[in-house]
């Protein structure tokens, strides 16, 4: 997938929003004898959205359609199925997530700060945030505002530092149907400023997030590279992400979907025989690959996993079924299990690549 110069689509539910009601309003008697009862009432405030702790597993699965552009004129498009998992928790609550891609050979690893604000992301050059950024606040309400800056530094190269900014407000809280099902969701818009050495880019983004669990359920965001040199032409790149399906332990709800897995995998087994495999596995939740054993003998892969992660596959070589492979996946990133054939047996797992 092309990208707009070295901005990355923002990280899939980064925050978890638990609903909390505002203080009651407070009544002001005024007036003595004979005077009006009562007093100026406040507003209600606006109930505020506030992200909840992150656990381990967490997933979200999303479809992501993209079209780019250069000079105005259609470049390239497609769709793509990507998956965000949390991996680790730290004792203060930070957290890091790593997301994958059907097409991708590199898992991409962030680190959150406990509020779900950005300190690096692990790319092939990889980023330092300082101080650490959210494009969109962990706590929301109804018309509130926002801008933040902070400095993205690549680790392999201390010179190369980008200047980010960002300018958003919440603007509805409204329901919303996506593939994973209908929700009510909080909408904003931000304005995301990237000053390159040689370019700025702009990445305009109208989001929205459940009210209860905070995930992303949908975001549609055009970013616009224009260079500084007025003869080099002017890029531009649309997403638009929906959320199919998704996994969160603090409030127990999940939509579980077969098309976390798509994309390649590597498998190992070893017992009886030993070998590895490269996988594919499609949208729909067919298996299929290429392996070879310790004896350098090639095997074809062949099988299927459903919604629920529960996997089924062979080996089959010169059109013989070999060691049947049963197992489930413990996330969208690994899957462990058995195989036996006749009196063989061993064990197996398979890591997203």
């Amino acid at each position: 997938m092309k990208k707009v110069e070295q901005v990355t689509l923002p990280q899939q539910a980064k925050h978890t929003f638990i609903a909390a009601l505002a203080v009651a309003t407070m009544l002001t008697a005024c007036g003595g004898g004979g005077g009006e009862q009562g007093g100026p009432t406040s507003p209600p405030a606006q109930a505020s959205y506030r992200s909840a702790k992150q656990t381990v597993k967490d997933f979200e699965s999303n479809y992501v359609a993209w079209r780019y552009s250069v000079a105005g004129q259609p470049d390239a498009s497609g769709v793509s199925w990507g998956s965000v998992v949390t991996t680790h928790i730290d004792a203060d609550g930070a957290y890091a997530r790593a997301e994958v891609e059907q097409d991708g050979e590199n898992r991409t690893y962030t680190q959150y700060t406990v509020d779900g604000a950005r300190k690096s992301v692990g790319e092939p050059c990889g980023y330092v945030f300082t101080p650490a950024f959210a494009e969109i606040p962990a706590t929301l309400t109804l018309g509130q505002t926002w801008e933040t800056s902070t400095t993205r530094t690549c680790t392999n190269d201390a010179d190369e530092h980008t200047a980010v900014t960002a300018k958003g407000s919440v603007v509805a809280v409204e329901p919303l149907t996506v593939r994973a099902g209908t929700f009510t969701a909080v909408k904003t818009v931000t304005a995301v400023t990237y000053k390159f050495p040689r370019s700025t880019t702009v990445s305009n983004q109208t989001c929205w997030r459940d009210t209860v669990t905070g995930v992303e359920l949908k975001c549609d965001i055009v970013g616009t590279t224009t260079p500084v040199d007025p003869a080099k032409p002017v890029r531009t790149q649309s997403f638009n992400s929906e959320l199919a399906g998704y996994a969160q332990a603090a409030t127990g709800r999940q939509k579980l979907n077969v098309e976390r897995f798509t994309g390649v995998w590597q498998v190992w087994f070893t017992g009886t025989a030993e070998g590895i495999c490269s996988v594919r596995i499609a949208s729909n939740g067919v298996v299929n690959g290429h392996c070879n054993n310790n004896y350098n003998i090639a095997f074809d892969i062949s099988g299927t996993v459903d919604a629920q992660g529960v996997a089924s596959f062979s080996l089959v070589g010169n059109g013989i079924s070999g060691p049947g492979f049963t197992g489930s996946f413990e996330s969208p990133l690994k899957i462990a299990g058995t195989w036996a054939a006749g009196g063989d047996k061993g064990t197996w797992y398979m890591l997203h690549m």
